[in-house]
């Protein structure tokens, strides 16, 4: 199968809470699209997987974010699109990413947002197959957990897709969306 290429590049962010589907999402997109995938874990889980630790939030979190942004530049200012995979909290909470709409005004590149969304109970079954020592805070605590991060208040305009459905359905709505003005 030939993979469309985009002219001019995009970037393409898929965000949601952990364990929503983004990074599966995302892989089976590149299986249809030309680009190449940021993912924000595959940078900072090498250096530690504490992500309450005070070295995730005070280095490695904000560290692995510059490297996506510089990743990202590099790549959409070669005419390469661009996935990036994260929460991208601040998105879910109603703000703005100043560093996303940068970079999509200094490249030129169009920016796509994809909210990934899932039933809680599919979400906490992902996180108990997958096994990380990241996710068992979140397990331990579930109830507490989701009433303080499953919250969605986007404001800007972006994709919605519930990973629950079928992927094949889910990968044709973010193309035909990718391909809009």
């Amino acid at each position: 199968m030939t993979k469309q290429v985009y002219n001019p590049q995009r970037l393409i962010a898929f965000f949601g809470w952990p364990g929503v589907g983004k990074t599966t999402l995302a892989h089976s997109l590149l299986d249809r699209i030309a680009a190449c995938i940021l993912n924000k874990d595959s940078i900072a889980m090498p250096m530690t997987q504490d992500v309450e630790g005070e070295l995730y939030k005070k280095v490695v979190g904000p560290g692995s974010y510059g490297a996506l942004w510089n990743l990202s530049r590099d790549n959409l200012s070669h005419g390469q699109s661009v996935v990036l995979e994260s929460p991208f909290h601040n998105l879910l909470r109603g703000e703005v990413d100043a560093n996303l709409e940068k970079i999509s005004r200094e490249t030129a590149s169009p920016l796509k947002l994809i909210c990934c969304v899932a039933p809680n109970e599919l979400v906490r079954d992902r996180m108990i197959r997958r096994g990380e020592p990241r996710d068992a805070p979140k397990l331990d605590n579930w109830d507490a957990y989701v009433a303080k991060t499953h919250i969605y208040k986007v404001t800007v305009p972006h994709l919605k897709i519930d990973t629950s459905i079928p992927m094949n359905e889910s990968v044709q709505s973010i193309l035909d969306y990718l391909n809009s003005n």
